[in-house]
């Protein structure tokens, strides 16, 4: 453990919190005395693939706030979706099954704490204080002027398995490409996608056609914004 504070990174298993666990491997960034991945229970399948092979490189202690996709049954679902009046529906998954499953495992230390995000210098606007005294947000990606592009090319020459995108398998953020993509070649999470979506259909749709995502017109030309991971941290 570290002398004055301990230190985690907030593990989202997209690229750039792969890029810096996989750096502290490498030793060019400080090690880690705990490696942190919230779980909602809907992750692609490759994701959570991929999270086992990193459980080679280093423990990865996963944590939990529940099933996010069982939220439909409730009167309210964090997930941010489009609605019919046009508008979009609070995002209010992040803090309930990111942000606090990890800060009650950290609160856990009994000690303070430097939490790493895989924030990169193209989205340095997601850099925020914790706003806890105990818990500090650090940044190494910033600190050494990394975008996402230097975490993949680094990620090219230090990881010979593909990394995915990290997003739950219905979130309403995703491009055209991505429902494409998901369609396409993960069938098994798409069907999951799609039966949220219809479960959700009182609250609003995933898509943002407002139109079942069984039925939604995906133009492979949207690219949307594929530099936004959930790297432990979605939306900030």
């Amino acid at each position: 453990m570290s002398a004055e504070r301990f230190r985690a990174l907030s593990l989202g298993a997209g690229v750039q919190s792969t890029a810096l666990l996989l750096m502290a491997r490498d030793g060019l960034v400080a090690p880690f005395d705990l490696v942190i991945f919230a779980d909602t229970g809907d992750e692609p399948a490759t994701v959570y693939a991929h999270l086992e092979r990193l459980e080679r490189v280093a423990p990865i202690v996963r944590v939990s706030a529940g099933h996010l996709a069982a939220t439909v049954g409730s009167s309210f679902v964090p997930v941010p979706l489009f609605t019919e009046g046009g508008g979009m529906g609070r995002r209010q998954c992040t803090q309930q099954f990111k942000l606090r499953p990890i800060r009650r495992r950290l609160r856990e230390l009994g000690g303070p704490v430097d939490l790493a995000l895989g924030i990169s210098t193209d989205e340095v606007i997601r850099a925020k204080d914790s706003g806890l005294r105990w818990c500090r947000n650090t940044f190494p990606l910033l600190e050494l002027g990394w975008a996402r592009a230097d975490c993949r090319e680094y990620l090219d020459g230090a990881w010979p398995e593909p990394v995915p995108r990290s997003a739950c398998v219905y979130c309403p953020l995703k491009s055209d490409r991505e429902w494409l993509e998901l369609r396409e070649t993960a069938p098994a999470d798409w069907r999951a996608a799609v039966d949220f979506d219809e479960a959700a259909r009182p609250f609003g749709f995933v898509h943002r056609s407002r139109r079942p995502l069984a039925d939604a017109v995906l133009r492979p030309e949207d690219g949307g914004q594929l530099a936004l991971e959930c790297e432990g941290m979605c939306g900030l």
